[in-house]
C-alpha cells in the first residue's frame, strides 16, 4: 500500500502526515472513522509534487455546516454526496484548510477571477469554479483517498467523472502556487478585520476552526 505525504504551504515549514486507504469515486470508504461518503478533497503530495483528491468525513461536514449553513451541504437527499471540494491545504495559525469546487454555472462565463473566486477552463470552456470563501478547516484523519484510475469494468457514468476529476487536478497542478496564495491571502485580510468587498461572503474562519478541534478531540 502507497502513502502520501502531504506538503503544508503557509506560515510554518514542511510538516508531514499519511493516509492508508484508498477507495473509488463511487464507493464508501470503510477505513477507521471514514465510513460514510463526503467531499473530496485535492491535496498537494510531497512525494510527486501533484495534487490529489480525497474524500472527506460526511459526518464531520454536517457538524461544521450545522455551525453555518454555508457550509456546502453533503446531503444525499438532495443529491450533493458528489460534492467536490478542493483541499489545497494551507497552515494559517496551525490550522488546514481545503477549498470548494463548485459545478459550472452559466453565469462563470462572464465572470472575472476575484479573491474568493477562480474559475478552471479547458479549452475555453469552464468546467467548475474554485469558491475561496467557502473554504473549510479539516484534519487528515477525515480523508480517505479516491481512485482515479479508469478501469474496464468501469460504466460510462464513472468514466466521464474520473475525466472531469483528471482535468480537476491538471488544472490546478498548473496553477497550485495561485491557488495557495489566494488562499493565503484571503485568509489573513479577513481575520485582519479590514474590510474588503468579498468579506460578508467568507465562513467564519475562527468558529469553524473551534468546531473542527472540538469534532477532532472526540474521535
Amino acid at each position: 500500500m502507497r502513502f502520501d505525504t502531504i506538503i503544508v504551504t503557509g506560515e510554518s515549514c514542511l510538516q508531514k502526515w499519511t493516509l492508508n486507504r484508498v477507495v473509488s469515486p463511487f464507493r464508501r470508504p470503510t477505513t477507521r472513522a471514514v465510513v460514510s461518503t463526503a467531499l473530496l478533497f485535492i491535496l498537494w503530495s510531497i512525494m510527486d509534487d501533484k495534487l490529489n483528491l480525497y474524500w472527506v468525513d460526511m459526518k464531520y461536514i454536517r457538524a461544521l455546516h450545522q455551525k453555518d449553513q454555508r457550509v456546502y451541504s453533503v446531503s444525499p437527499q438532495i443529491g450533493k454526496q458528489n460534492r467536490p471540494y478542493i483541499g489545497i491545504i494551507v497552515t494559517v495559525n496551525n490550522n488546514k484548510y481545503c477549498i470548494p469546487l463548485s459545478k459550472p454555472k452559466e453565469k462563470y462565463s462572464n465572470m472575472k477571477d476575484k479573491i474568493d473566486f477562480s474559475k478552471i477552463t479547458i479549452n475555453g470552456k469552464v468546467i467548475a469554479g474554485i469558491n475561496f470563501s467557502r473554504m473549510i478547516p479539516v484534519e487528515m484523519k477525515q480523508l480517505t483517498k479516491v481512485d482515479t484510475k479508469k478501469r474496464k469494468h468501469d460504466i460510462r457514468e464513472v468514466l466521464a467523472r474520473k475525466e472531469l476529476y483528471r482535468q480537476e487536478i491538471e488544472w490546478c497542478n498548473d496553477n497550485k502556487d495561485i491557488i495557495v496564495n489566494k488562499a493565503n491571502i484571503l485568509y489573513n485580510k479577513y481575520l485582519s478585520g479590514e474590510p474588503f468587498k468579498r468579506k460578508k461572503d467568507c465562513l467564519n474562519f475562527p468558529e469553524l476552526e473551534e468546531i473542527c478541534k472540538n469534532y477532532n478531540l472526540q474521535k
